[in-house]
């Protein structure tokens, strides 16, 4: 009687929050936050209606046959009791959240909200989408573990079978349309106000003929008629994952770079040379004639002056990269095993120094440098008041929160989050910086300044994954690791979460730093800051395997770490503040700082005495 009441009552508040609550919060995020917006608003009547009713009746049909067939509510944390596969989940995955998305782009369009547009909308299918990977996949793999249905807009598996219709309208769907839309969203918004035209001198000079430019614009039939020509579908299927590849790529590289606007890389180039392969496997005696037509294609684009050399080479390169995928991810898998692999001591008398703690010193030196260059070297007694306050603080965290007596000297990301934070608030006090300046470039630099800690993690064995298939994971093998210690997985494979860490911080970390030389309000920085920190530690934590973590009501404790981050980044995003300041200057003062810091760090991370048993003594 208890756990029934237990779950009614949990299914009545789960349906409150998210019936209610976060879209009224949503709502109110989207008004707070408009001002801070600098990208333009987009305002239409009929275009936000239809995807309003569009939305509404996604969700509402999803809902009513996830109720009927599954014989449950659609809620996650008490899911049906039985796989739904019928109605539209027959056509689409996930159409509650689909319609979500959809109804939220239609509200912002109708008020012609620029955040809602720019920043709550693409917020909300990011996080969707984190939720689904980070936890609905897992659960249902779990619950249904012989379940091998897909929906009709899928992907098709990789198989030599014909692919069906539906097969080639979902790449079409999945694929080319999403590439265009965004395509002509950045059309939209107009070059940037960095932007600076590069061209060859002799391509201005030189007349589109009517040759030029017919094979110009061969790329788009070609691309257009490729999912139809696919002899299989593992044809079929390499052509999708090869396109959205190139299309994540290409539009990041394309944001992060203001000399060619929309050209570079070329996606004439890319699309061209990924439909070539997949009608080359069709027509494979036929090869010099395609690779023929792509010569031709990027030759017309330099010879028409509408793109330059480096667009088109830029464009070669992103495709090789994409075709080579496979390859350089099974690459780096067996490097960072090696990495993770390479644990190395010296003892000295009564101290023993470790080799990862060299990893855990770069992370202030390199934070110290940055910070300092951002806001100043007049500032650089407080940056080294918030690097000590954040090491304290990390070590304080993980030794009383994940409490083992076998962690000995452990570390803990958001404890040093948590001291960041005091030591910023301490130095806006009495060394007379602004707390929102120091703390924005803190948070700017982060993600940077953790990827390149995370080095140290995978050494130490720390923020491991959990097994896993050999094709996905990586073993450990020393001793001394704490996969090994503590987990007591020797030479099981497990995933490589430090390395997805690396990626993830990487990716959102340039482009945060990015936005702060172009000049983008500060505490918006900050927002987005703990937003993707939050969306990508959600994903990253379900595939981690510390035995140590809590698990609390079903999710694990820095995945509900994670969601306060995202409402605490979205409530960053709508404080009024100063531009962000790009006059980087370097100083032997900042690195003087910075080395200092990289000692604190390494005595902390990296030295420890062998022969004593008091708390906070020892490493390993």
């Amino acid at each position: 009687m208890g756990q029934m009441t237990e779950n009614l009552l949990g299914k009545i508040l789960f349906g409150v929050l998210f019936i209610f609550v976060l879209p009224f919060a949503a709502f109110l995020w989207s008004i707070a936050s408009d001002r801070l917006i600098l990208l333009p608003a987009v305002q239409s009547d009929y275009v936000g209606i239809f995807l309003i009713i569009l939305g509404f009746l996604i969700m509402l049909v999803g809902s009513i046959t996830l109720s009927f067939y599954g014989k449950g509510l659609p809620m996650s944390p008490f899911p049906p009791a039985k796989f739904v596969y019928q109605g539209i989940y027959k056509l689409i995955p996930h159409p509650i959240y689909v319609g979500a998305s959809f109804f939220s782009l239609g509200l912002s369009l109708y008020f012609g909200s620029a955040s809602g547009i720019w920043l709550v909308s693409p917020i909300l299918i990011m996080g969707l989408v984190a939720y689904v990977i980070g936890f609905e996949k897992h659960g249902l793999i779990k619950r249904f573990p012989n379940n091998t249905f897909c929906s009709l807009i899928s992907l098709p598996n990789q198989s030599n079978d014909a692919p069906t219709l539906w097969n080639k309208i979902s790449v079409y769907v999945l694929v080319l349309i999403p590439w265009f839309l965004l395509y002509q969203i950045l059309d939209y918004l107009g070059s940037p106000s960095e932007y600076i035209p590069i061209n060859i001198s002799f391509t201005l000079q030189l007349s589109l003929s009517s040759i030029t430019e017919n094979f110009f614009l061969l790329s788009i039939p070609i691309t257009i008629l490729s999912p139809l020509v696919a002899r299989t579908k593992a044809d079929l299927k390499e052509f999708a994952v090869s396109g959205l590849f190139g299309t994540a790529f290409g539009y990041y590289l394309m944001i992060m770079n203001d000399s060619s606007y929309l050209t570079f890389p070329s996606f004439h180039i890319i699309w061209t040379a990924i439909s070539l392969l997949t009608i080359a496997s069709l027509f494979p005696k036929a090869k010099l004639i395609w690779l023929l037509i792509g010569i031709l294609v990027a030759l017309s684009c330099i010879i028409a002056g509408q793109e330059t050399m480096p667009d088109v080479f830029a464009g070669l390169i992103v495709t090789l990269f994409v075709k080579k995928r496979q390859f350089i991810w099974k690459k780096i898998q067996r490097n960072t095993e090696q990495f993770a692999n390479s644990w190395k001591e010296w003892d000295f008398g009564s101290i023993r120094i470790l080799n990862h703690g060299f990893y855990g010193a770069l992370v202030p030196f390199f934070a110290v440098v940055l910070v300092g260059t951002m806001i100043g070297e007049e500032h650089m007694f407080a940056i080294s008041i918030v690097s000590i306050s954040t090491m304290v603080c990390s070590a304080l965290w993980a030794q009383f929160i994940e409490g083992s007596e076998k962690l000995l000297r452990p570390f803990g990301f958001y404890g040093g989050v948590l001291g960041t934070f005091l030591g910023c608030l301490v130095a806006s006090i009495f060394f007379n910086v602004n707390f929102l300046l120091i703390a924005a470039a803190t948070c700017v630099v982060a993600p940077l300044a953790q990827a390149v800690g995370r080095l140290r993690c995978l050494i130490q064995g720390c923020c491991h994954g959990a097994p896993c298939k050999p094709t996905q994971g990586i073993r450990y093998f020393h001793e001394r690791s704490r996969v090994v210690k503590l987990a007591a997985w020797k030479g099981k494979f497990v995933y490589p979460a430090p390395l997805y860490s690396i990626l993830a911080n990487m990716i959102y970390g340039a482009f945060l730093v990015k936005m702060w030389i172009n000049g983008t309000p500060i505490s918006m920085l900050m927002g987005l800051s703990f937003i993707f920190s939050g969306l990508s530690r959600f994903v990253e934590e379900s595939y981690r395997g510390e035995p140590q973590t809590p698990i609390l009501w079903k999710l694990r404790l820095y995945q509900w770490i994670s969601v306060i981050f995202i409402f605490i980044g979205a409530f960053f995003t709508t404080i009024s503040s100063p531009l962000s300041k790009s006059d980087f200057e370097l100083s032997l003062t900042i690195v003087a700082f910075a080395l200092f810091s990289g000692l604190v760090a390494l005595f902390f991370g990296g030295v420890d005495f062998p022969k004593s048993n008091k708390r906070f003594s020892r490493l390993v």
